[in-house]
């Protein structure tokens, strides 16, 4: 019974260490994924499911599935399972390592987990470079001898060279007891490999010389020299390409420095420059000096702001406030108008070398406030006396400095221009250059010069010559007076003729001229013709002669609308039909539109100078409309010599009338104050008579004596005429 019974619990024992997960009973023996005594708990990373222990892969994320084969997980398309990490990592395509993320390397066009280097991993761990995978840095732990190779022995938990007994050695060797290393009877120093040398040493020629195969031969701060296979001293900042230096930094001329190849380099609030190659603020404006801005522009606070601080970085009639870095009109630079010439240039075209020479007028226009000094006109040729000067009666040739009065200042006609003439004369058949330098001390001009470049080409053809006279105008616009019609000049090109006696055509065309210049040469076809400048600013006309044998050539007339009236505003419209500019009287009330004595439209006394009375006694305050259209599509203006300063918060204001016109035009008005262009506008009027949107409020003018100011805020609008109905 007793036999029985013995025999019962050792069946028993037997059984129950035999499970179907584990067939070895030996703690250290189970199978993958058990643990315990017996080899039934679940190890790390598993859990249990039925009677059996599966990889955990539950709490990760992208996992699709349990991949029982080799106890692992798999991830969702897209993604890779690490076991190590325990994550699935997104699969990333590539073309080399530093496409990839820290710690993942380009692996058939896919970032996987893996290192190149010992850097790629953590601290306490190195890179096996058979599996590309980091691991734990300590690959010879050991706790007794048959732990290690052969040849090596286990000392202090690490397994060291050495040697216990001789038949660890090689057959040529002895076991040194003392020393634990295996050592040749004839020679200390005989070797077949290098772990028969000390650290520090290696095999070379069966001898142990000084020298290293890897890092690890070497000292702490030192690192091996493949090519030498010494041991040099280590710098950190060594590399061959981007990828051996730390995220920051690129590798440049065998160094590592601090830098960026794409934005990806850089915080995340930055962007990599690829011209410096350097991380910046992701910010446009953002500076660490001048020069990191456009022109214009300063850096202030680390960021670009307009500004100046020196005279050139402003306009060429501005200087640079040195106080507030802005800049300023130069209130005390005149400001020459240069006419006859096209970005700077004064071209001749083609002239037969057996005509005369040909001139072309060229008149300097003071436009500004400042009287204005010229020093020195002069001019150069590729070739002497191809181009020269030539002069009119009045203005003499400059030998000393001459003065061109401003507008203001001039006590005589034509006070405020000096003209004169390039004249080309070809001796070949070839292109000929020059120039003409005008030298004015106090102009707006850079280094205080203009320069106009001359071109000519001579040519053995027998052209016609086309001559324009005079070939500039400066006049006032759009002036409607039969006794003085000063805004109408006259275009003469009878002076043209062909050297071969044939007859000529004659053709007078508009080459440019302000927006909204309706105005055309009214005789086009005959030698001479008339012009109405109907708008401030530069008309260009061009008259083209025409010989029997269809050779033609050409010259140009410039025409300049220069207003002297402090005040000048201009209306013009695109539609024909009558539409009515008016001007009220600063300190009025609305009512007031259409009065007898404090609106100036057409229907009171203001078409002359001694209509209304708005200032001082006197004519120069008195506003004056110049020109009525009523048929075409303008212009209309109202000038005043010298507006009354305006008390404070007190303003003239314009309006513009849709009359009659039922086309829907579209009105432009454009001021000019003490001859520069300060405001334009343009506004649609549907409206006409007395609909609504037949009346346009557009913008009020304060004058002081520095000027004027446009204010359009709670002005500019459209709505029904606030005045009362007039009749034509």
């Amino acid at each position: 019974m007793k036999f029985f019974s013995f025999l019962l619990i050792f069946l028993s024992v037997f059984i129950l260490s035999c499970t179907d997960n584990n067939t070895d009973t030996t703690p250290d023996k189970c199978d993958e994924g058990y643990k315990g005594t017996d080899c039934t708990e679940c190890a790390d990373n598993y859990i249990k499911q039925s009677k059996y222990c599966i990889y955990d892969c539950t709490n990760i994320e992208n996992v699709d599935k349990v991949n029982d084969a080799n106890n692992s997980c798999i991830c969702k398309e897209g993604y890779s399972f690490d076991k190590a990490s325990r994550t699935c990592n997104k699969i990333e395509s590539c073309d080399k390592d530093r496409d990839c993320e820290l710690g993942f390397i380009c692996e058939l066009d896919v970032c996987i987990a893996g290192c190149r280097a010992d850097r790629d991993c953590e601290s306490n761990e190195v890179c096996n470079q058979t599996t590309s995978k980091c691991e734990e840095n300590n690959p010879n732990a050991c706790s007794e001898d048959r732990d290690c190779e052969l040849g090596f022995i286990c000392e202090s938990d690490a397994c060291i060279e050495g040697c216990r007994v001789d038949r660890d050695c090689s057959d040529n060797k002895t076991c040194n007891q003392t020393t634990n290393k295996c050592e040749n009877e004839n020679n200390p120093n005989a070797c077949s490999d290098d772990r028969d040398c000390d650290l520090g040493s290696i095999c070379e020629s069966d001898t142990c010389t000084e020298g290293c195969r890897v890092d690890r031969d070497c000292s702490d701060n030192k690192i091996c020299n493949q090519t030498t296979n010494k041991c040099e001293t280590n710098n950190p900042d060594a590399c061959s390409e981007d990828r051996d230096c730390e995220i920051g930094f690129i590798c440049e001329l065998d160094v590592c420095i601090a830098g960026c190849r794409a934005d990806r380099d850089c915080e995340s609030n930055e962007v990599c420059n690829q011209t410096t190659n350097k991380c910046e603020a992701n910010n446009p404006d953002a500076c660490s000096e001048d020069r990191d801005c456009e022109i214009g522009f300063i850096c202030e606070l680390d960021v670009c702001i307009a500004g100046c601080r020196l005279d050139r970085d402003c306009e060429s009639n501005e200087v640079c406030n040195q106080t507030t870095n802005k800049c300023e009109e130069n209130n005390e630079a005149c400001q020459l108008y240069v006419t006859n010439i096209e970005n700077d240039v004064v071209d001749f075209g083609d002239i037969s070398i057996d005509d005369d020479s040909v001139t072309r007028d060229i008149a300097l226009i003071n436009i500004g406030n400042v009287d204005c000094t010229i020093n020195s006109i002069e001019v150069t040729s590729d070739i002497s006396d191809i181009f020269k000067l030539e002069y009119f009666a009045g203005y003499p040739e400059i030998t000393a400095p001459i003065i061109i009065q401003s507008r203001e200042n001039t006590t005589v006609e034509n006070g405020n221009q000096y003209v004169f003439k390039a004249a080309f004369k070809p001796r070949a058949e070839r292109l000929y250059t020059g120039k003409i330098i005008i030298n004015s001390p106090n102009s707006s001009w850079i280094d205080n010069k203009k320069e106009i470049s001359l071109l000519g080409t001579g040519t053995n053809v027998n052209l016609p010559v086309a001559k324009c006279s005079p070939s500039y105008f400066a006049v006032e616009p759009a002036i409607d007076n039969p006794n003085n019609p000063v805004s109408i000049i006259t275009l003469n090109g009878a002076q043209s003729y062909d050297p071969s006696g044939e007859h000529l055509t004659y053709r007078w065309e508009k080459v440019s001229g302000p927006v909204g210049s309706t105005a055309m040469p009214r005789t086009p076809t005959s030698a001479n013709s008339n012009y109405f400048i109907d708008l401030a600013g530069e008309h260009k006309i061009k008259l083209t002669v025409t010989n029997e044998s269809g050779k033609s050539a050409s010259c140009e007339v410039t025409a300049v609308g220069i207003t002297s009236n402090a005040l000048h505003i201009e209306l013009f419209w695109d539609k024909d039909g009558d539409l009515d500019l008016h001007l009220k009287k600063f300190g009025t009330p609305d009512s007031d539109w259409g009065s007898i004595l404090n609106d100036c439209y057409w229907n009171n006394l203001c078409k002359s100078d001694n209509g209304l009375e708005w200032g001082e006694s006197g004519t120069m305050n008195n506003p004056r409309l110049d020109r009525d259209d009523m048929q075409g599509r303008g212009p209309e203006n109202i000038n005043i010599d010298f507006p009354a300063i305006t008390p404070e918060d007190e303003y003239y204001l314009i309006g513009v009338r849709n009359f009659s016109n039922s086309a829907h035009p579209v009105a432009t008005i454009v001021v000019y104050c003490n001859g520069e262009k300060s405001f334009t506008e343009s506004m649609s009027l549907p409206g006409r008579g007395d609909e609504p949107d037949s009346f346009w409020w557009v913008a009020g003018i304060e004058w002081s004596n520095s000027g004027c100011n446009i204010k359009t805020d709670d002005i500019s609008k459209t709505g029904l005429y606030p005045g009362a109905q007039g009749t034509r």
